[in-house]
């Protein structure tokens, strides 16, 4: 039988997982439309690149299984938070160069 603990660690995790979700779910729309703005006639095809990046949505995970089964599930998720810390690297310089500051 679990003890208090163990219930507590599950009822944590789940809420960290869903909160995830939930910040996760404004990501995309806000790089998406950072990253189209002021580009004119190119605005067309960056939408494009832009929708095609969803099938590194459909790989990323896919990689992960194999790096878990791999090199264990723990260190296969520094695979995700790469993928984090890119898009993070990615809004800021969008917002210096909004700016016109140079990174």
């Amino acid at each position: 039988m679990p003890d208090d603990r163990d219930v507590l660690q599950r009822i944590s995790g789940r809420g960290c997982d869903h909160s995830c979700w939930f910040f996760v779910s404004v990501l995309y729309p806000t790089l998406y439309s950072l990253a189209v703005e002021n580009l004119g006639e190119l605005t067309g095809q960056a939408s494009g690149l832009l929708t095609m990046g969803f099938v590194g949505g459909a790989l990323v995970p896919v990689l992960q299984g194999r790096l878990a089964d791999s090199i264990g599930l723990q260190h296969s998720y520094a695979l995700g938070l790469a993928s984090y810390l890119f898009a993070m690297f990615y809004t800021f310089k969008l917002r210096h160069t909004a700016r016109g500051e140079q990174c």
